[in-house]
C-alpha cells in the first residue's frame, strides 16, 4: 500500500492524475503550443444532421491537415461521439431555434451571436467555414453585429 501512496504522491506533485509508466517516452513527446499561438480553422456546422456532419468531417480534417492548422468544430449536435473525435476540438453552440426552449428570456439571435463572438475571441481562427444555410446565416449575423472584426475570414 505504501508503494501506491508514493506513486500517487509523485503523480500529484507532478500535476498528473497518474504517474507516467515511461518517463523517457513522455519527455520525447512534442508538447502542443499554447492556445494563444495555435492556428485553427473554425467549422460551423449548425443545422446539419449528424450524418452530414460526419460526412463533412473527412473534408474538414483534410483541409486542416493540408494547411497545417487545427480544427475546431462548432455544432448544435449533442451526440457525445462528436466530442470525442481525434484531431478535432468540438464546441457546442445551440441553433437559434433551440434557444426558446432552453432560455425563454433570451433573444435567440443575440444569444447565439454573443456565444459565437466568445468562440471567435477564444480561438482566433485564421479561417471560418460555415457549412449550410443555418451556419452561414449565423456567421453573417455575427459579422454584421461586429463590423470592426473584418479580419474574420469566411470561406464559402
Amino acid at each position: 500500500m505504501s508503494a501506491l501512496r508514493k506513486r500517487l504522491a509523485e503523480a500529484l506533485a507532478a500535476g498528473r492524475a497518474t504517474a507516467p509508466q515511461n518517463p523517457q517516452a513522455l519527455a520525447t513527446q512534442p508538447t502542443p503550443p499554447p492556445l494563444n499561438v495555435r492556428r485553427v480553422m473554425l467549422a460551423l456546422v449548425q443545422g446539419q444532421a449528424l450524418a452530414e456532419v460526419q460526412a463533412s468531417l473527412l473534408t474538414l480534417k483534410k483541409i486542416a491537415s493540408e494547411k497545417g492548422i487545427g480544427l475546431v468544430l462548432v455544432t448544435d449536435q449533442t451526440d457525445v461521439a462528436l466530442f470525442q473525435l481525434a484531431d478535432c476540438i468540438t464546441e457546442y453552440l445551440p441553433a437559434p431555434a433551440m434557444i426558446p426552449g432552453l432560455l425563454p428570456s433570451q433573444d435567440p439571435q443575440s444569444y447565439v451571436a454573443r456565444r459565437l463572438g466568445i468562440l471567435m475571441r477564444k480561438w482566433e481562427p485564421v479561417q471560418v467555414l460555415p457549412f449550410g444555410t443555418v451556419a452561414q446565416a449565423l456567421f453573417e449575423h455575427w459579422q454584421s453585429a461586429n463590423p470592426r472584426l473584418e479580419n474574420a475570414q469566411c470561406s464559402k
